[in-house]
């Protein structure tokens, strides 16, 4: 029998409720039909300071706690609104943020390196900007030392909502894709065949 995947779904928001939080959920609810244990962190529930690179500051304790769950993870879907055509600022500096707690100490783990990583976002219909905007995640994740992210997944917010009462058969055939692509590559890439 296969091991269970262990995948963390971050959802880089601090709105309760939000489209993005939506599609996460989906996102999930998929993962775990594939043999995996799934976790859902909210951003809303980890909130951090600005990450100031040039001044030292101490590693918040919940930085500190999302890199020691990150650390135990097969692979990250990241779940951010683009912003203004990029990376949004919320999500960005949580992935500071973990990087830092992850390179504090002389036995810190990295938790990045090695790992599988997707990110999605909801959209206002603007698909093709969002994928522009979650491509600008590839220099940060490479950097960090993950595998290189898949294709990402855009997905307009209003069909999202919409599809919660009248099925939508393309966009459950792109999230089981989506899903399904995750699981294919932690089994054949991910950190444990390293």
């Amino acid at each position: 029998m296969p091991a269970i995947s262990r995948i963390l779904v971050l959802v880089a928001t601090s709105k309760a409720g939000s489209p993005s939080g939506v599609l996460a959920f989906e996102i999930a609810r998929r993962l775990a039909v594939d043999n995996a244990d799934v976790a859902v962190v909210s951003l809303e529930d980890y909130p951090l300071p600005l990450l100031d690179t040039e001044a030292p500051a101490p590693v918040p304790l919940r930085a500190a706690k999302l890199c020691a769950h990150l650390t135990l993870q097969d692979a990250l879907v990241l779940v951010s609104p683009p912003a203004n055509g990029s990376l949004a600022p919320l999500a960005k500096n949580a992935v500071d943020w973990i990087a830092k707690a992850g390179g504090d100490g002389a036995k810190a783990a990295d938790p990045f390196r090695g790992l599988v990583v997707a990110v999605a976002a909801t959209t206002d219909g603007e698909e093709e900007a969002a994928h522009a905007a979650l491509e600008a995640w590839n220099p940060v994740f490479a950097a960090l030392g993950t595998l290189s992210p898949q294709t990402p997944l855009a997905v307009d917010a209003a069909r999202l909502r919409l599809s919660a009462e009248t099925p939508d058969e393309e966009l459950a055939n792109a999230l089981d894709g989506f899903a399904r692509s995750i699981a294919a590559r932690v089994a054949n890439e991910g950190r444990r065949n390293a």
